[in-house]
């Protein structure tokens, strides 16, 4: 049995990711940083508003 430790970051993203599937957010690849913001994003892919992946995707791992 392996031991895995997320990092700080990962466990955000997790959290992001829990959240946006419990409200049923859409999400939407973006060219400009190959990650995903909810559909309604307009601002800067710096912003904290992304993921790496879609939200489903991250939880199914």
């Amino acid at each position: 049995m392996g031991l895995t430790t997320l990092t700080e970051m990962e466990e955000s993203w997790m959290k992001r990711a829990r959240a946006a599937v419990s409200r049923g957010e859409s999400w939407q690849a973006c060219n400009e940083c190959r990650g995903y913001h909810p559909a309604e994003h307009e601002g800067a892919c710096e912003d904290g508003e992304s993921l790496p992946g879609a939200p489903e995707e991250l939880l199914a791992q």
